[in-house]
């Protein structure tokens, strides 16, 4: 005679080492056996392999990565091909015009307003450009760029955004270096947008295992879309994170504010240190 029943703790993330191999494991059930007696004499214990489904899980994550790349490095292309064409073109139109405002405008007090008012076109076409596409992360390590980020915006917005590091931040492909840069300017710019904030602070911290992006402000905290889906930003920020192996973690609350981390593994087998 024989009793049957489910082993519900038996779930996908177990696994059996067989041969030198590692199973994965799922839907187990364990079965009783008995001699003619009645008596228990041991039990049989079934798994389902989930290898294949194991598999397929990985090769759908590998794609998806795969495709968020392309898409995150086509995005990259644009925005440098639209910060080109601001600097060389509208900028260098912008600057022709002011040159010829003199010659162009008889009233000198027209002409000196024009003139201002071309500087400051001119100036927000180089901002534009800037954040497009900032030059500064070709040149410089991301610490570095993050700072000057902070020290920007701070200059430029009524809100105060404080910089902190902790740790020597390992040298990273530019991929990477942008991607963290991209994720702290939305969670900057999300917060000064819709959490009404007036303080951002901003830590990079890193050892030998990882680096992690901290954004925290003190706003009313981030509301849902009308449709209930997440914002746009929230999902660029997420998809990088991910694309790059980490996790991206979001705590919001009216009274406390936003809470952003960007947590991603290390991988580079020699680190060399910015100093």
């Amino acid at each position: 005679m024989r009793t049957r029943k489910d082993v519900n703790a038996l779930q996908e993330g177990l696994s059996l080492h067989v041969q030198n191999k590692f199973i994965p494991i799922g839907e187990g059930s364990i079965s009783a056996i008995t001699d003619k007696k009645g008596e228990h004499i041991g039990y049989v214990l079934v798994f389902k392999d989930l290898s294949e489904k194991v598999e397929h899980a990985r090769l759908l994550r590998e794609f998806e990565n795969t495709r968020v790349a392309a898409l995150i490095e086509g995005q990259e292309k644009e925005r440098s091909r639209i910060a080109k064409d601001l600097h060389d073109g509208l900028g260098q139109m912008l600057n022709a015009i002011k040159m010829n405002i003199n010659t162009l405008v008889n009233d000198k007090k027209k002409a000196h307003d024009i003139s201002k008012l071309m500087d400051e076109a001119i100036q927000e076409s180089v901002r534009i450009s800037e954040n497009l596409l900032p030059s500064k992360l070709k040149d410089f390590d991301l610490a570095t760029c993050l700072r000057s980020l902070c020290k920007q915006l701070q200059e430029t917005l009524n809100v105060s955004v404080v910089f902190q590091q902790s740790g020597d931040v390992p040298v990273i492909e530019q991929n990477q270096k942008v991607n963290f840069y991209r994720i702290a300017q939305e969670a900057i710019n999300n917060a000064i947008r819709h959490a009404r904030t007036s303080t951002i602070s901003l830590q990079l911290l890193s050892n030998q295992n990882q680096i992690k992006l901290i954004v925290e402000d003190n706003g009313i905290g981030m509301k849902p879309v009308n449709d209930g889906k997440p914002h746009h930003g929230l999902v660029n920020m997420r998809e990088r994170t991910e694309m790059m192996g980490g996790k991206l973690t979001i705590e919001s609350d009216s009274k406390r504010g936003t809470l952003i981390i960007a947590e991603v593994p290390i991988t580079q087998t020699e680190k060399t240190h910015v100093y």
